[in-house]
């Protein structure tokens, strides 16, 4: 017996008396499939795909402002103010004034009625910020860039008095990536560190119309004078936060306040705060609803805070019969802020779920990495659910394969798919595989 093509002998039985029997069964096609093949099909079966966000740490507060009263007009910005010797200094930037231009100071007994103390102190400077020391009162303020130097920086003088004999004690502060450092503003921590916030100008020119992009950074010192700063910045715009298309914040203005920190920012005429209990980690919470510019602030009682700051007359706010048009004007409210610093019930921190919701991926943040060709990395850390236990952290580059097994000794694969590191304000988020 013989089967056609295409068909196999089956059960064949031998030839017997001349003839043979048997089966004929149709060939199947062998179903081969590459190590390439095999491995996707194991992965489609086992994956889990998710993109994960950083989210900006924002707390939302109430802020409501009471009795805004316009102080200065027609030439006066960057207000500072400090309390001494029973009573307030101002330290204010006069320009476009028949005399000389630059930073005097000014006294008050109330915050609201001020009287000029000094002629200028400070020829030709502008932004600058006033802190009182046991032996007196150091003022940080902004070098801009000289023809000698290509970089801005911040310098420091000191006065036993805050008035008079003023020393010049050269450069504290220089810029790291950008090519200006200014806004400088110091805080004193509850060990005697000093805790010094300032913005770094990362591009453009800082002259109108442009607005250069601008980052607000860290740093300390045990004496006010050294400082070491910190690797990354405080403060940085974020789209769904600040919602500027051009990612700047800066002039920050730092007080202690309840049990914690308040910072005030602002980033194209609009007022911002965040709040901290250690003076290094920040929590934003949100826009004071105050349209204007270079904070300063004092705490009053109740957790009030009087707020002093450049803008514009708003007709609907206040009477603008006595407010010169342009920059120049300085106005003061007092802000009262209603938000408790208290931590709320700890949640599950946002993830990617795997292994029957046993574990969870989490993005902790997005690590920039020129020489890989996304130019960035993922930050990220595997949590057990059950008991918020940190399992392992690690960094995932895109185009890579991170693997970690299980405490049950499962083995899992996480691959990168895609990246975005935030630039020019928007969100900063990774699109994940887990596969095991």
């Amino acid at each position: 017996m013989q089967c056609p093509d295409g068909f196999s002998c089956e059960d064949l039985i031998p030839p017997q008396a001349g003839y043979a029997t048997g089966i004929c069964k149709r060939i199947e096609p062998l179903d081969i499939k590459t190590p390439e093949e095999l491995e996707k099909e194991v992965e489609d079966a086992l994956k889990v795909e998710g993109k994960l966000e950083i989210k900006p740490d924002i707390t939302e507060a109430k802020f409501t402002m009471l009795n805004k009263t316009l102080l200065f007009t027609g030439g006066y910005a960057d207000a500072s103010v400090i309390q001494i010797n029973g009573r307030y200094l101002m330290y204010l930037n006069k320009f476009g004034q028949a005399s000389a231009t630059g930073v005097f100071v000014l006294s008050s007994q109330d915050g609201l009625s001020w009287k000029e103390e000094t002629d200028v102190i400070l020829d030709g400077v502008a932004v600058a910020r006033a802190v009182r020391f046991s032996n007196g009162v150091r003022v940080y303020y902004h070098q801009p860039p000289m023809k000698n130097e290509d970089k801005g920086a911040i310098v420091s003088s000191f006065s036993s008095d805050g008035l008079s004999s003023w020393q010049y004690e050269g450069v504290r502060i220089r810029p790291r990536s950008g090519y200006d450092a200014a806004g400088p503003t110091v805080i004193q921590l509850d060990n005697g560190t000093y805790r010094m916030f300032f913005y770094e100008i990362k591009e453009g020119t800082d002259a109108p119309p442009n607005v250069p992009a601008a980052e607000i950074y860290g740093a300390s010192s045990k004496d006010g004078l050294t400082w070491n700063r910190d690797a990354k910045a405080t403060i940085v715009s974020e789209m769904n936060v600040e919602g500027d298309a051009i990612p700047t914040v800066r002039h920050p203005m730092a007080l202690k306040w309840k049990d914690g920190y308040l910072m005030f920012y602002w980033t194209h005429q609009k007022i911002y705060a965040a709040y901290s209990q250690d003076g290094f980690s920040w929590k934003k919470l949100g826009y004071t609803g105050i349209k204007g510019a270079d904070p300063d602030a004092i705490p009053l009682s109740e957790g009030n805070i009087r707020l002093y700051f450049g803008g514009e007359c708003i007709p609907s706010e206040q009477d603008c019969s006595k407010v010169l048009p342009g920059p120049g004007n300085v106005h003061t409210t007092i802000l009262k802020i209603e938000w408790s610093a208290e931590q709320k019930k700890k949640e599950r921190p946002p993830g990617l779920l795997f292994e029957d919701g046993k574990y969870i991926l989490v993005l902790n943040d997005i690590a920039l990495d020129q020489t890989v060709p996304a130019g960035a990395c993922a930050l990220i850390e595997i949590v057990k659910i059950e008991s918020e236990a940190s399992l392992q952290k690690g960094k995932i580059c895109k185009g890579s394969d991170y693997s970690w097994v299980s405490p049950e000794g499962k083995q899992f694969k996480i691959r990168l798919l895609d990246i975005a590191p935030g630039y020019s304000g928007g969100a900063k988020w990774a699109n994940f595989l887990i596969f095991g």
